[in-house]
């Protein structure tokens, strides 16, 4: 059984058996005259122009209408490629849990976007942070996912997707939030961007803020002699009628001891 020709093709050929011209056409190349010009391209003759219409490709449309165009969107498959990404090795899982770990034993916890370097100078950084009485550690994305998913720091996980390379971390057992700024001026590679303290997360701004206070020792001890305070004056108030009347009598005595003598 033959099939004719498709609706399009049939135009196609219908509009050519009107071009008188088309069988006096030639294949071959012809040689340029002139320099082509890229910019301004000549207009091609009428004989040509027969022929790019008749060899003009036809592509069909795979969504005719939007009401299935979403099946095209790539994003399902991308959000699935990125999941599979994520995935952390069994490795991965490990420093996850060491991360967990140093997070829990940690007071202070100083984070640090980090440029690139090399060798020596990720070196002598980790040798600052030895001297600092701090430990400097890195963990990627996977084992960042791995240690602080559903936990109380799972907020810091923005710092690890915000960051191009490995997130670099310090901990130290001892609360010195001034010694967080003291290692970035001795590491020009590494740039405080957070910190965790006594459990809070903070960030830059209020790392400062909080170098500027007096040390924990002294605000303890003004607030103990500030609650102190109102007992005092409650128990000099509760005395006070005792103290009087004691004065009083002893006044009193004093009068009656004078006036009996002759």
């Amino acid at each position: 059984m033959l099939v004719g020709p498709g609706p399009a093709i049939a135009r196609r050929l219908a509009g050519v058996r009107r071009w008188p011209g088309l069988a006096s056409l030639s294949t071959g190349r012809v040689r340029c005259s002139e320099r082509p010009n890229i910019q301004k391209p000549q207009h091609p003759a009428f004989d040509r122009l027969k022929l790019l219409a008749l060899s003009a490709p036809s592509h069909p449309h795979p969504h005719p209408t939007t009401a299935t165009l979403n099946q095209a969107c790539p994003l399902e498959r991308e959000m699935q490629e990125l999941m599979v990404k994520e995935q952390p090795s069994p490795l991965e899982v490990l420093y996850g849990e060491e991360l967990r770990q140093w997070m829990e034993r940690s007071r202070m916890v100083g984070l640090y976007h980090a440029n690139v370097m090399t060798y020596y100078p990720a070196r002598a950084a980790f040798q600052n942070a030895r001297r600092l009485g701090m430990e400097l550690k890195q963990y990627n994305l996977q084992s960042g996912l791995a240690g602080l998913t559903d936990t109380r720091w799972e907020n810091l996980l923005h710092f690890w997707y915000t960051n191009v390379s490995n997130q670099y971390l310090t901990f130290g057992h001892e609360l010195h939030p001034k010694q967080l700024l003291t290692f970035e001026k001795k590491s020009p590679f590494l740039f405080l961007i957070g910190a965790v303290i006594e459990g809070r997360i903070l960030d830059r701004g209020q790392v400062q803020e909080l170098t500027a206070l007096p040390p924990l020792d002294a605000l303890r001890g003004e607030l103990c002699s500030i609650l102190q305070m109102p007992a005092r004056k409650t128990s000099s108030l509760v005395g006070r009628h005792s103290q009087v009347l004691s004065q009083h009598l002893e006044q009193y005595m004093k009068d009656q001891s004078g006036s009996d003598d002759p």
